[in-house]
């Protein structure tokens, strides 16, 4: 009834797309926090589910090695999708599986015009054309810009793919470059149906400072490692985290922020040595990290990270995929930083639009270090631009720094959310 009312509210019309409907142009009362994430209400899929997208970039990589996956189906990114994203999703027994467009280009047609997904996933991409709709009609404005480079599932040919440009316009060719579309790395925005009738649409105005929540039974009196789910947001030392990961071993926080130090630079590293791992792991760091307070450096563990490989994701016929699994060149620490592909790598929602003070037009975001190396002597990383795509840096960009704290950390407080994180 909540996305019905929506649709039929909606001062900007629908549009039809695959014979479902959804929404059109700009929307503000469409944002809903589930499993971790804020989503926004696409509309109702023919079969009756609701569509939802991130709001954010959950993270970035290419779409496939050029001249390698001529579909979606095989492409890398549909992979990582249902392989690595879909896993850290807590009801998935809500999530219907489905078949995704890989329309070859923005006809505005209000069918796929090109070829469905041959097996059904429980993630997918935007197509192209789906996007192309969403415009409003008087000036192409649509709620799906979010300030970043996001991929779609749409492939024009084996070299290029169409990419959502952040201020909303469509983008096919990024020789510009120097390398072809489908290789460049770029935003990930997951899309997940949802069948209607085993959820619960309450509390919340749909707003991005109140978003719409789905009705949990849970209660959230526990351990961090009972009850933390995977993009939810945890106070620490002053600070809002958001769960990386969570395994018996430990829970990994992300910093939702820039660490606002002194700039630590790349270069110094080399194949041997990991100098930026040294020191992100210094006293000094882990004094800033915890400002200084006992009880939170004693919620701390040590752990093992890695760098991993040179990713050669330019180069034709490389599989981001097998490069993004290897485990390779680790290091011990209380700190890590995030690789290449890692969920929540990009930058997020809260970090785009200044904790919700600020549009995203007006983001002014800065480069992401990854711990991704980016050359053979290990001296350059990947980054995250400030328009959500991947370049390779060696120094003075920010860092995001993750700390791995005890899963037996008690919440004290929240519920997990931006507006109420865990207090541990």
């Amino acid at each position: 009834n909540t996305v019905q009312t929506l649709l039929d509210d909606s001062t900007d019309g629908t549009y039809e797309f695959m014979n479902g409907t959804y929404l059109k142009g700009m929307q503000d009362h469409n944002y809903l926090w589930f499993d971790g994430f804020l989503w926004r209400i696409m509309g109702i899929n023919e079969d009756g589910s609701i569509r939802l997208i991130t709001e954010e970039n959950v993270s970035a990589m290419p779409w496939s090695p050029a001249g390698s996956a001529f579909d979606y189906d095989h492409s890398d990114v549909n992979q990582w999708l249902n392989n690595y994203f879909y896993p850290v999703l807590k009801d998935k027994n809500l999530i219907v599986n489905s078949s995704w467009c890989n329309a070859e280009g923005p006809s505005g047609s209000s069918q796929c015009n090109g070829n469905y997904s041959t097996i059904k996933q429980p993630v997918g991409l935007i197509a192209v054309n789906e996007y192309y709709r969403s415009q409003r009609d008087s000036d192409d404005e649509t709620y799906l810009k979010n300030g970043v480079y996001f991929l779609t599932s749409s492939a024009l040919n084996e070299t290029q793919v169409f990419t959502i440009y952040g201020f909303g316009g469509i983008v096919f060719d990024v020789s510009i470059y120097g390398m072809d579309g489908r290789s460049f790395p770029s935003g990930i925005r997951p899309i997940i149906n949802i069948n209607p009738s085993t959820i619960k649409i309450s509390n919340g105005e749909g707003t991005l400072t109140n978003p719409f929540v789905v009705e949990s039974d849970e209660n959230n009196v526990g351990t961090i490692h009972e009850h933390g789910e995977v993009g939810e947001y945890v106070r620490f030392a002053g600070r809002n985290y958001r769960v990386a990961e969570n395994t018996n071993q430990g829970v990994k926080l992300i910093l939702d922020g820039f660490y606002d130090g002194e700039a630590l630079s790349y270069s110094q590293n080399s194949v041997e040595n990991c100098v930026i791992c040294e020191e992100i792991n210094s006293e000094s760091f882990i004094n800033w990290i915890t400002n200084n307070n006992e009880n939170d450096k004693n919620k701390l563990l040590s752990t093992t990270w890695y760098r991993g490989v040179l990713f050669p994701v330019f180069s034709q016929g490389v599989s981001f995929i097998e490069y993004y699994s290897k485990l390779e060149n680790p290091y011990e620490g209380y700190v890590g930083l995030p690789r290449l592909g890692d969920v929540l790598s990009a930058h997020t929602e809260t970090m785009i639009s200044k904790n919700h003070t600020v549009h995203w037009k007006e983001n002014d975001l800065k480069k992401i270090y990854l711990i991704t190396p980016s050359n053979d002597a290990f001296t350059e990383s990947w980054s995250i631009t400030y328009i959500g795509m991947l370049y390779h840096s060696s120094r003075d960009d920010s860092i995001r720094p993750i700390i791995n704290i005890n899963p037996n950390v008690q919440i004290l407080g929240g519920n997990g959310s931006f507006n109420d994180p865990y207090q541990i």
